[in-house]
């Protein structure tokens, strides 16, 4: 954008030198000289504001639309996340679960004993 700026400031002071030297080799009057100036002035701001600016407007959108998926994204992967989490806790309440009944089933068994 800076670059755009200083090319652009380079262009309007090498028309006003132009202009400048037109004036004062040839028959051109001053305010004939401001009109060339202008005109040119007059035209970039009309296609700045007709081309670039909803250029940058449908851009902005887009990005507001990428950044709305994403969003969208982190909070499906938040959910999964929170989910496998519960799940995970409940994986691991049954398996002490399972550990517990498999401890008293080897209390019950232990009196049994086995003649060799």
């Amino acid at each position: 954008m800076t670059s755009l700026w200083i090319v652009t400031l380079a262009a309007f002071a090498l028309l006003a030198f132009i202009i400048v030297v037109l004036i004062k080799t040839t028959r051109l009057r001053a305010w004939q000289g401001v009109l060339l100036f202008l005109l040119p002035l007059l035209l970039a701001n009309l296609l700045w504001f007709s081309w670039l600016k909803p250029q940058q407007q449908q851009a902005a959108q887009q990005q507001a639309a990428g950044i709305g998926q994403v969003n969208q994204a982190m909070n499906q992967i938040s959910q999964a996340t929170h989910e496998n989490s519960e799940l995970m806790a409940q994986a691991d309440a049954s398996a002490q679960n399972l550990s517990h009944k498999g401890h008293h089933l080897t209390q019950l068994v232990s009196v049994f004993h086995l003649k060799s």
